[in-house]
């Protein structure tokens, strides 16, 4: 008897494995250079794949319905499956509400927040791009705060993601 390759290829907690027979949402960690590969497999498999791709350097993420003997032959058959995870929920919610509803999320988060005292440890993030005015940031990040930054400590990481703090 031998661990199916799905089960092999989970890094989730094992109890979350779907249940087989029973179509779940994947979240598919694609080999570097094999998504097309995958999607031209999945396709015809009939395994609805979602267009939007995540992308790091070594992995394409990308969600895929399918069951677990459906997933077994994706994998079996294109040699570009490095990992599953279950596909979690993401903030489509969010990405689909106009700008002016989005602002009653974090005023309603702002409202049952606990400042922290000011002798509570604290981290320190150096970055590009805090926004004073946001409603979550304000109350703690004073603008008198005094911030250190040498430029002659140079970049640690060459490419960062986004902008956090400045």
């Amino acid at each position: 008897m031998r661990l199916g390759a799905a089960a092999a290829l989970f890094t989730d907690d094992i109890d979350h494995f779907p249940t087989a027979g029973v179509p779940a949402w994947w979240e598919v960690w694609v080999r570097d250079g094999r998504l097309q590969t995958f999607k031209t497999v999945a396709e015809r498999l009939n395994v609805s794949v979602k267009a939007h791709t995540i992308s790091f350097p070594e992995r394409d993420v990308v969600l895929a319905l399918a069951d677990e003997a459906t997933m077994e032959r994706l994998i079996h058959n294109s040699d570009a499956v490095a990992e599953l995870r279950l596909a979690k929920d993401t903030p489509t919610l969010f990405f689909a509400m106009r700008a002016v509803d989005q602002a009653d999320w974090p005023a309603n988060l702002t409202d049952r927040l606990t400042p922290s005292s000011a002798a509570a440890p604290a981290v320190c993030i150096l970055d590009s791009g805090a926004t004073q005015g946001h409603p979550l940031i304000a109350p703690g990040l004073d603008p008198t705060d005094q911030h250190a930054y040498d430029a002659a400590w140079g970049l640690l990481i060459a490419r960062t993601g986004t902008g956090m703090a400045h």
